[in-house]
């Protein structure tokens, strides 16, 4: 049975539970019954949208990502190398997409979702969650498009950089390529690069 299916009749064994529940009180709790059903439908109806989010196919090639030189990023820099027709990042939503990062200065990459067999990362896009680049400059996305962020270390990894792959200071460069977007509920910490320092 695949997910999708199984969604569905969990969704209609919860409903037809909370209905039973609700016709079996007495007038007291048939409010309350009723509203633990209709919380209990809204939930599972919310859950069952999220399941059947897909991500599209990437329209993209591997991108190439090009050292910079020159001197120290002072400033976040957006650009949208294609502008996608899809849902919209907002502040609190999942995306999945896949992505390449760089050190900015040298070009050299050091994470990459085509390098794993091009296996697109899963990430809540929160504030303290992602790096403040990935936070700020992912909202307004549109699924579909590919963006570039060019992040001074102040909304990297900053002083402390991460591990072996990025040193201190280190001002990146990303290609992100938006997939899907899912408008779920916050639900704890989120897991994958790049995460907040």
């Amino acid at each position: 049975m695949n997910a999708t299916r199984a969604s569905r009749l969990l969704a209609v064994g919860l409903t037809g539970a909370a209905l039973l529940v609700a016709g079996c009180g007495g007038d007291d709790d048939s409010d309350a019954a009723t509203s633990a059903a209709t919380a209990t439908a809204a939930t599972t109806a919310q859950a069952g949208a999220q399941a059947r989010v897909r991500p599209i196919r990437n329209p993209y090639r591997r991108p190439t990502l090009p050292a910079h030189g020159g001197g120290r990023l002072e400033t976040l820099i957006v650009r949208d190398v294609r502008v996608g027709d899809g849902e919209v990042v907002e502040a609190g939503d999942t995306i999945i997409a896949d992505y390449a990062g760089a050190l900015y200065q040298s070009g050299r990459v050091f994470d990459s979702s085509w390098q794993r067999g091009r296996e697109p990362i899963e990430i809540r896009i929160d504030n303290g969650g992602v790096i403040a680049g990935w936070w700020q400059g992912l909202q307004g996305m549109r699924v579909g498009g590919r963006r570039t962020l060019a992040i001074p270390a102040a909304l990297g990894y900053g002083e402390t950089g991460s591990g072996d792959a990025i040193p201190p200071n280190s001002d990146l460069y990303f290609v992100v390529d938006l997939l899907a977007v899912k408008k779920a509920e916050p639900t704890g910490p989120s897991n994958g690069m790049p995460l907040g320092g």
